[in-house]
Protein backbone atom coordinates (compact mmCIF):
# COMPACT_ATOMS: atom_id res chain seq x y z
CA UNK A 1 0.00 0.00 0.00
CA UNK A 2 1.44 3.38 -1.36
CA UNK A 3 2.32 5.81 1.76
CA UNK A 4 -0.51 8.55 1.30
CA UNK A 5 -0.24 11.44 3.63
CA UNK A 6 -2.92 12.15 5.68
CA UNK A 7 -5.87 14.45 4.10
CA UNK A 8 -5.95 17.81 4.70
CA UNK A 9 -8.62 19.38 7.27
CA UNK A 10 -11.79 21.25 5.63
CA UNK A 11 -10.95 24.13 8.15
CA UNK A 12 -8.14 25.24 10.23
CA UNK A 13 -9.22 27.55 13.91
CA UNK A 14 -6.23 30.50 14.36
CA UNK A 15 -5.88 31.91 17.22
CA UNK A 16 -4.10 34.98 17.47
CA UNK A 17 -2.73 37.27 20.36
CA UNK A 18 -2.27 41.05 19.79
CA UNK A 19 -0.84 43.66 21.68
CA UNK A 20 -0.55 47.45 20.61
CA UNK A 21 0.25 46.92 16.81
CA UNK A 22 1.80 43.53 17.57
CA UNK A 23 0.25 40.71 16.05
CA UNK A 24 1.07 36.86 17.02
CA UNK A 25 -0.43 33.32 15.90
CA UNK A 26 -0.79 31.30 19.31
CA UNK A 27 -2.36 28.58 17.85
CA UNK A 28 -3.39 26.69 14.55
CA UNK A 29 -6.23 23.73 15.13
CA UNK A 30 -7.21 21.57 11.96
CA UNK A 31 -11.43 20.86 12.34
CA UNK A 32 -13.56 19.17 10.21
CA UNK A 33 -15.97 22.29 9.45
CA UNK A 34 -17.12 23.53 6.05
CA UNK A 35 -16.70 27.36 6.20
CA UNK A 36 -18.86 29.28 3.94
CA UNK A 37 -19.19 32.79 2.73
CA UNK A 38 -15.37 33.54 1.69
CA UNK A 39 -15.45 34.72 -1.83
CA UNK A 40 -12.73 37.31 -2.76
CA UNK A 41 -14.65 38.63 -5.41
CA UNK A 42 -17.56 39.78 -2.75
CA UNK A 43 -15.16 41.10 0.02
CA UNK A 44 -15.37 44.33 -0.62
CA UNK A 45 -16.21 45.95 2.73
CA UNK A 46 -13.81 48.10 5.01
CA UNK A 47 -12.32 46.25 7.84
CA UNK A 48 -9.61 43.12 8.91
CA UNK A 49 -9.72 40.03 7.13
CA UNK A 50 -7.66 36.68 7.03
CA UNK A 51 -5.96 35.78 3.35
CA UNK A 52 -4.99 32.46 3.09
CA UNK A 53 -2.25 32.07 0.14
CA UNK A 54 -0.45 29.64 -1.91
CA UNK A 55 3.15 28.79 -1.61
CA UNK A 56 3.86 32.00 -4.27
CA UNK A 57 1.43 34.48 -1.93
CA UNK A 58 -1.29 34.44 -3.67
CA UNK A 59 -4.15 34.63 -2.11
CA UNK A 60 -6.87 31.64 -2.37
CA UNK A 61 -9.28 32.99 0.36
CA UNK A 62 -10.27 36.10 2.49
CA UNK A 63 -12.38 35.44 5.64
CA UNK A 64 -13.73 38.45 7.86
CA UNK A 65 -11.73 38.84 11.05
CA UNK A 66 -14.53 40.77 13.09
CA UNK A 67 -13.15 40.35 16.15
CA UNK A 68 -9.90 41.44 15.43
CA UNK A 69 -9.73 45.00 16.49
CA UNK A 70 -12.26 46.21 18.39
CA UNK A 71 -12.87 50.33 18.17
CA UNK A 72 -14.14 50.04 21.73
CA UNK A 73 -14.53 47.79 24.92
CA UNK A 74 -16.85 47.51 27.78
CA UNK A 75 -16.18 48.73 30.95
CA UNK A 76 -17.79 47.75 34.26
CA UNK A 77 -18.82 49.72 36.99
CA UNK A 78 -17.60 49.97 40.03
CA UNK A 79 -20.69 50.50 42.22
CA UNK A 80 -23.60 48.60 40.71
CA UNK A 81 -26.42 49.97 39.22
CA UNK A 82 -24.48 52.33 37.83
CA UNK A 83 -24.35 52.33 33.51
CA UNK A 84 -21.70 49.79 31.55
CA UNK A 85 -19.94 52.20 29.40
CA UNK A 86 -18.11 51.28 26.30
CA UNK A 87 -14.55 53.52 25.63
CA UNK A 88 -11.79 53.56 22.90
CA UNK A 89 -9.14 50.76 24.75
CA UNK A 90 -5.96 52.99 25.06
CA UNK A 91 -3.65 49.97 23.91
CA UNK A 92 -5.03 47.23 21.69
CA UNK A 93 -4.41 43.89 23.62
CA UNK A 94 -6.44 40.36 23.74
CA UNK A 95 -7.15 37.97 21.26
CA UNK A 96 -9.27 36.34 18.32
CA UNK A 97 -10.19 33.13 16.78
CA UNK A 98 -11.18 32.58 12.96
CA UNK A 99 -11.89 30.00 10.99
CA UNK A 100 -10.36 29.63 7.28
CA UNK A 101 -10.81 26.71 4.97
CA UNK A 102 -7.74 25.01 4.28
CA UNK A 103 -7.01 23.25 0.84
CA UNK A 104 -3.85 21.35 -0.35
CA UNK A 105 -2.40 24.43 -1.64
CA UNK A 106 -2.82 26.42 1.67
CA UNK A 107 0.58 27.40 2.66
CA UNK A 108 0.43 30.85 4.88
CA UNK A 109 -2.31 33.31 6.03
CA UNK A 110 -2.22 37.19 6.33
CA UNK A 111 -4.03 39.41 8.42
CA UNK A 112 -4.95 42.40 6.14
CA UNK A 113 -6.83 45.31 6.41
CA UNK A 114 -9.40 46.71 3.87
CA UNK A 115 -9.97 50.04 3.46
CA UNK A 116 -12.69 51.91 1.18
CA UNK A 117 -12.16 55.12 -0.15
CA UNK A 118 -13.48 57.51 -3.48
CA UNK A 119 -11.45 58.54 -6.59
CA UNK A 120 -12.26 61.43 -8.73
CA UNK A 121 -12.83 60.49 -12.26
CA UNK A 122 -9.63 61.89 -14.24
CA UNK A 123 -9.74 64.37 -17.44
CA UNK A 124 -12.83 66.24 -16.86
CA UNK A 125 -12.99 69.81 -17.07
CA UNK A 126 -13.26 72.43 -14.22
CA UNK A 127 -16.93 72.48 -12.93
CA UNK A 128 -17.81 69.32 -14.20
CA UNK A 129 -18.78 66.05 -12.37
CA UNK A 130 -18.81 62.58 -13.13
CA UNK A 131 -19.17 59.48 -11.48
CA UNK A 132 -17.14 58.85 -8.35
CA UNK A 133 -15.20 55.58 -8.34
CA UNK A 134 -14.81 53.17 -5.10
CA UNK A 135 -11.42 51.99 -4.77
CA UNK A 136 -10.29 49.59 -2.42
CA UNK A 137 -6.96 49.64 -0.41
CA UNK A 138 -5.74 46.12 0.84
CA UNK A 139 -2.43 46.74 3.95
CA UNK A 140 -0.73 43.63 4.69
CA UNK A 141 -0.71 43.73 9.12
CA UNK A 142 1.44 40.30 9.52
CA UNK A 143 1.95 36.81 7.74
CA UNK A 144 2.19 33.58 9.31
CA UNK A 145 3.71 30.15 7.45
CA UNK A 146 0.78 27.53 8.45
CA UNK A 147 2.77 24.37 10.02
CA UNK A 148 -0.39 22.00 10.34
CA UNK A 149 -1.54 22.39 6.69
CA UNK A 150 1.92 22.62 5.41
CA UNK A 151 2.98 19.26 7.06
CA UNK A 152 0.09 17.73 5.83
CA UNK A 153 0.05 19.12 2.08
CA UNK A 154 4.12 17.49 1.98
CA UNK A 155 4.61 14.73 -0.55
CA UNK A 156 6.60 11.72 0.62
Amino acid sequence: MPNTPPPVPAAVRLIFETDGNQVRLISEQPVDVAIPGFDIAQTSDPGYYIDTRDAGGNTLTRVAARDAFPPSVEVFPEKAGDPIQRIAPPVRKGAFSVLVPATQKTRSVSLVKLEVGTEAPRGLAEGTSGPIRSTTKIKEIANFQLKSIAKQGEQP
